[in-house]
């Protein structure tokens, strides 16, 4: 099959697009309920907050690593602010710099949960659709047994 190759290349380009986009808007919506739910939080708490996001990244994180960023941004003015006042680093290292979300850990993280995810409803669907075909088949045999009896009579 010649043209099987491209064809697959081109359902794994769509897959991964919408793996992404999937991801995105997860990420997004655990953002905003992050923010919701600590947007009266103190400045120390906020700090104590990136302290934890440092040791579980194992490095001081960039703003697209952390959820939150955007409230931690606006809070203390800037990211590097954010840094500074909570005593993590310099404003020329790595983490003054931004880059993007899809090398994160965070997205990492939620892209293997939406796979997993994926796989799973995948499989729910192919059991659904045998299912369906089984009732289907069994439906017509007795819609015929049904028939044959009727002309038997």
């Amino acid at each position: 099959m010649k043209g099987t190759a491209f064809r697959d290349r081109d359902n794994q380009a769509l897959h991964e697009k919408k793996m992404n986009e999937s991801v995105r808007m997860a990420v997004s919506r655990q953002n905003i309920e992050f923010i919701l739910a600590h947007q009266h939080d103190s400045a120390e708490e906020l700090s104590s907050y990136l302290h934890k996001c440092k040791e579980g990244l194992g490095h001081v994180p960039v703003q697209a690593e952390v959820l939150g960023g955007e409230l931690l941004t606006l809070r203390f003015g800037s990211w590097v602010k954010a840094l500074e006042e909570s005593g993590l680093q310099d404003p020329t290292g790595h983490a003054a710099k931004n880059f993007p979300i899809e090398r994160t850990a965070l997205f990492q993280a939620e892209y293997k949960r939406q796979s997993a995810l994926h796989v799973q409803q995948k499989k729910a669907r192919k059991n659904q659709a045998a299912a369906d075909r089984r009732e289907r088949k069994s439906q017509k045999k007795r819609e015929k047994n049904a028939a044959a009896a009727g002309d038997a009579k």
